[in-house]
């Protein structure tokens, strides 16, 4: 795997914020709803914890650091 720089996070982002958008209108033409509200804050989820990774990797802390931070957040599996 390749090292993240800028590019690739912000490309991930966006990737997230259409996935989101995509997501939303899905669930608003779609009877099931209730699974399409979980798979939204599951990508939710997921998008927080890309943006914890930037912020630590953007800070040269260690893994360590962000599985603590993990914690503090409550975004840890």
């Amino acid at each position: 795997m390749g090292r993240l720089n800028d590019e690739t996070i912000d490309h991930l982002a966006d990737q997230t914020d259409h996935l989101t958008d995509r997501a939303l209108k899905h669930v608003e033409c779609n009877p099931a709803i209730p699974r399409l509200r979980h798979c939204l804050a599951v990508v939710e989820t997921l998008a927080e914890r890309l943006a914890l990774a930037e912020f630590c990797l953007k800070r040269c802390l260690s893994y360590e650091v962000y599985e603590d931070l993990l914690d503090e957040t409550g975004l840890a599996y």
